[in-house]
């Protein structure tokens, strides 16, 4: 039956539960939002408290990203229920939805939830920065979903569990192709091998998604900084940074960038930008030196520099702000020397890729 010949027919019996719950349903299905603002004003009080057809409301609300509304009408499922687990479960879910993540967590802690509840908790503790802990929630409730498995190949991707994470995520995606967070690690997954063509080719699908999605433009700025396409990895990167503020890797990235193409005080100010979200984070340090070095502000780069390597001996931006320094002051192979340590592929210095991509733009710019 056409949706709006079943908006009629349920006009001539408004208090019919299984009516107004199979319309909800409809309205859902066609996100018919004339129709669902239409129904929701005429429901009755009756309907409203009836927890079938409030649940109905609530994924209606949803469909719609009416979020807020649906966070009240979850509250209030909550309470004409008694606490029962699918009512939390909405309470959850639109918590989440709202960004409310410490509100998640504490209602992991005040209720038993139903296992799939867990999965958004553990997103709200990987949103929170608390990694370790989101992984064990998803193994500590044995969520096999292949949602849960994806989330969880981002979560130890972000742990630095590689291999665990693309193994789980090319997994995920023989069964869903088209899983987010799995695309977003095996798209990092091609970038760290080098392989654009792939990255690309999984970084469109994921915009095609969500194009403000400042992980994904992060990823998409990473391709054109690795092509040394430095004008289009400023402007994705910058884009990123507009999406996703909190990330201090988007910000290095784009530091670097500027810093490659000779525009110093605007890297100046994507690392001072990073410090504002970790004082003690060696790199945004480190940058700050290679940055005060490259404009022969030599005081301030011996003082960053010395910083970042004493919070982290392994810092590539301290050790190379080091190695420009010697470089000015005369002691060439010294220089050399220090940069063939720290991009060498046994260093110990993280993402030998990335620092041999900087060495290698560095010595273009001599």
């Amino acid at each position: 039956m056409d949706v709006n010949n079943f908006f009629d027919l349920w006009l001539t019996d408004t208090d019919n539960v299984p009516l107004s719950v199979n319309l909800l349903e409809q309205l859902a299905l066609h996100k018919d939002s004339v129709l669902a603002e239409r129904l929701l004003l005429t429901l009755s009080e009756k309907m409203y408290n009836e927890p079938t057809v409030l649940a109905k409301v609530i994924e209606l609300y949803i469909k719609l990203i009416q979020h807020d509304k649906a966070f009240e009408y979850a509250k209030q499922l909550v309470n004409i229920t008694n606490n029962h687990s699918l009512a939390l479960h909405y309470l959850v879910l639109t918590s989440f939805l709202l960004q409310k993540n410490e509100d998640v967590i504490q209602l992991s802690r005040e209720f038993t939830l139903l296992p799939e509840s867990y999965l958004f908790v553990a997103r709200a503790e990987y949103l929170l920065g608390n990694i370790d802990t989101s992984i064990k929630i998803i193994e500590q409730y044995n969520l096999t979903s292949d949602e849960a498995l994806g989330v969880l190949s981002i979560m130890k991707l972000d742990a630095g569990l590689f291999d665990e994470a693309f193994k789980l995520a090319n997994q995920v995606l023989l069964n869903t192709p088209h899983q987010f967070e799995a695309l977003i690690t095996t798209a990092t997954q091609f970038c760290m091998d080098q392989d654009y063509s792939l990255a690309d080719e999984k970084i469109d699908l994921l915009l095609s998604y969500q194009p403000k999605n400042g992980r994904v433009l992060s990823l998409k700025g990473q391709v054109f900084f690795y092509k040394t396409d430095f004008p289009n990895a400023i402007k994705i990167l910058t884009l990123s940074t507009d999406y996703m503020p909190e990330h201090v890797g988007t910000w290095h990235l784009l530091a670097w960038a500027y810093f490659l193409t000779d525009r110093f005080e605007n890297a100046l100010k994507c690392f001072e930008d990073s410090l504002l979200l970790d004082r003690n984070f060696s790199e945004s340090h480190g940058g700050l030196a290679c940055v005060h070095a490259a404009m022969l502000n030599s005081q301030l780069a011996e003082k960053s520099a010395k910083l970042a390597v004493k919070l982290n001996k392994f810092s590539f931006s301290g050790r190379y702000a080091q190695a420009i320094l010697l470089e000015q002051s005369g002691e060439q192979d010294k220089s050399k020397q220090l940069i063939k340590e720290i991009t060498s592929t046994d260093s110990g210095y993280g993402n030998t890729t990335f620092a041999q991509q900087i060495s290698t733009a560095l010595k273009k710019r001599t």
